[in-house]
């Protein structure tokens, strides 16, 4: 079973990456790792962790597979952290703007017959994923702003 993954965390972005390829069992396996290891590296509370050559190789076959990059986007959105409070409102709004637009145009695409199908779903959670990127980041300079204070 699966536990749940926090939102803007690595683990949820290995999870994303994995059950694009089909699940943590077929990742693992694909890239000759026992059928849990990837499982475990998205599991918190396991020391596993990931291997840089291993993300890679995920991503690489989910960008192909069409699903993006969950675990480079992941890795981008904590540099755009690190680097402090320097956007304003007006710039978060702008990236919200932008990460809403292709999650909505793909939904409606996608529900237009009724349906959605598995690489429409796909697609929705990337989507998705990308805008909690961008809210994660805008939370967290909207608290440092306040002072920490949230």
């Amino acid at each position: 079973m699966t536990t749940p993954k926090d939102p803007g965390t690595l683990e949820e972005a290995i999870t994303r990456v994995c059950y694009g390829l089909g699940g943590f069992t077929v990742a693992s396996l694909s890239l000759g790792y026992d059928k849990s290891r990837f499982a475990h590296a998205a599991n918190k509370h396991k020391p596993d962790g990931i291997r840089v050559d291993d993300a890679l190789a995920l991503d690489k076959a989910s960008h192909e597979a069409g699903h993006g990059t969950p675990i480079f986007d992941w890795y981008k959105a904590q540099l755009e952290l690190a680097d402090g409070p320097d956007l304003n409102p007006h710039e978060h709004l702008a990236r919200l703007s932008e990460a809403v637009g292709p999650l909505e145009v793909g939904l409606v695409r996608a529900l237009a017959d009724g349906r959605l199908t598995p690489q429409e779903a796909a697609n929705a959670v990337r989507d998705i994923s990308r805008l909690a990127t961008v809210l994660s980041a805008a939370l967290a300079d909207m608290t440092d702003a306040m002072g920490g204070a949230g």
